[in-house]
């Protein structure tokens, strides 16, 4: 067995000018090496947004990987207007009512939290890998408007009262004979019931106004899957959910109540769905586009979005090492991990718009448990690095660095700051016909010319099962003798920073 670095090399995934090809890290490796071991590609696709630049002007979209049966004829394009919301609603809104939206995974749309008198408080519900029914003011995927939801509700009703595990096979939530479809909903607690609950749920039979004055409008995002186990497609997902929810509130305020000054319902948004890694200050693309979606509402009162933060402070998932002139940390990847493993090495903001050149003023090394480090060198924006595993006749990359940049500009607005950034990528550990990543520490190593102190950020990504209760994703962790998790007295630290020394 035999483990070797390559050159850095150019990156076709890395041109924003080449919708076929072009795809974020995490996209270009789920595509090219998890997602064969995930699931049969003859279930899914991988869909180019065309069109969809108009939809999130300024941002690079990359392409989608969706159940083939939730897939319009023709792609991901442009979606046209909604139509007319009244035919699906059968309850009676008040302008004094707030939208809750939530967007999670395995919202159980018949559960009674989320019921009034006669009926329920879901005004929609997009099933974003659900079958796509025609419905051209959707990208992908189906939505069961309240008429809906009540219907299969009615034909799903038992002494008791409603079967929901008849519900969601009627309603499409669930269909064991689809290998692409998820089965959250059918757990004993799936996340976005949970979650759905504490943002909005009530006791149907309660009495008062507040519970008729909270509708909701949910989003069942596509597939883990779909989404890839580190949450490769996540935010992407979510930026076209957050726009469904807003649309989808406002053209039911249009329709019922045109003339009232208000101008439209507030709106909340709940997201529990996150990633541990990123660039923390604003420029991911859901958050450029949250504010250019507030910005452009225009009289209508603005969204409020929640978003998770805080639940694996814990985990050892951040560093920040000041690199003068280097510096070291392990990254430790668990044995029989069946999910790839993702780190990602950032600078500083830096003054202006990026070089021309793109060179990370890091230069990095990463040493495989057994294995060389490598490259040794700084890497170039579009430019990535492979380590190939050779076992007698075959190879294989196991893992992958790439370099790219980052800046605060937006659409018409020039960049007056940039980042540099390092995504590595590492195969899982435990494959069954392939070569598998090795298991333990892998050393990352920083380094510069000497002239300047150079802090690097560390995050370890997201790793989740792509499948509910299978336990085979290890969330990968970096690991440092003084790292502590408690203080002399035995209570869990909230935070911890520690010098390494070197």
């Amino acid at each position: 067995m035999t483990l070797t670095w390559g050159e850095w090399r150019t990156d076709p995934s890395a041109d924003p000018g080449k919708p076929a090809t072009h795809a974020t890290p995490y996209g270009d490796w789920y595509e090219n090496v998890e997602f064969g071991d995930a699931r049969s590609s003859d279930d899914f696709d991988h869909c180019p947004q065309t069109g969809a630049a108009g939809v999130f002007p300024g941002l690079p979209l990359p392409r989608l990987t969706l159940p083939r049966r939730a897939v319009p004829p023709g792609g991901i394009g442009t979606p046209r207007p909604r139509p007319d919301p009244r035919p699906g609603l059968t309850g009676r809104l008040r302008p004094d009512s707030v939208i809750l939206g939530v967007i999670d995974a395995g919202i159980a749309l018949s559960h009674d939290r989320f019921r009034r008198p006669g009926g329920t408080r879901i005004l929609s519900a997009w099933q974003q890998g659900g079958t796509w029914a025609g419905q051209s003011h959707l990208p992908f995927g189906c939505e069961l408007m309240q008429a809906g939801i009540e219907a299969a509700m009615a034909a799903s009703t038992v002494p008791l009262g409603v079967d929901e595990g008849a519900f969601n096979r009627r309603a499409g939530l669930a269909d064991y004979a689809d290998p692409a479809t998820e089965r959250w909903i059918d757990t004993e607690a799936p996340h976005g019931t949970h979650v759905a609950d504490m943002a909005a749920g009530f006791d149907p039979d309660a009495p008062g106004t507040m519970r008729d004055r909270l509708p909701m409008i949910v989003v069942e995002l596509a597939p883990r899957a779909s989404i890839g186990s580190s949450g490769s497609f996540l935010e992407f997902y979510a930026m076209w959910a957050i726009r469904h929810i807003a649309r989808t509130a406002d053209a039911i305020w249009d329709a019922l109540f045109p003339d009232h000054a208000q101008g439209g319902f507030p709106v909340v948004i709940n997201l529990s769905y996150g990633l541990l890694a990123g660039p923390k200050d604003g420029t991911m693309a859901i958050q450029k586009y949250m504010a250019d979606l507030n910005a452009a509402r225009r009289g209508r009162p603005p969204l409020v979005i929640m978003l998770p933060a805080g639940n694996d402070n814990l985990e050892r998932g951040a560093a920040v090492l000041s690199v003068a002139p280097r510096a070291a940390l392990d990254w430790r990847i668990s044995p029989e991990d069946r999910t790839a493993n993702y780190a990602e090495v950032w600078t500083d903001a830096m003054a202006g718009a990026p070089s021309p050149d793109g060179a990370h003023p890091l230069a990095i090394a990463v040493a495989a448990p057994g294995g060389p480090a490598g490259p040794g060198t700084q890497g170039r924006n579009g430019q990535v690095c492979d380590l190939t595993l050779t076992q007698g006749a075959t190879s294989e990359v196991v893992a992958r660095i790439y370099c790219r940049q980052n800046d605060n500009g937006t659409a018409g607005t020039p960049a007056t700051q940039h980042r540099h950034y390092y995504v590595i990528c590492t195969a899982p550990t435990w494959r069954l016909a392939r070569l598998a990543a090795p298991s333990g520490a892998w050393e990352i190593s920083l380094w510069h010319d000497g002239r300047n102190a150079v802090a690097a950020q560390l995050f370890v990504q997201s790793d989740q099962d792509l499948t509910p209760a299978h336990g085979v994703a290890r969330l990968a962790y970096f690991d440092d003798p003084l790292f502590a998790s408690h203080d002399a007295l035995g209570r869990p630290l909230d935070t911890y920073m520690m010098d390494t020394g070197l």
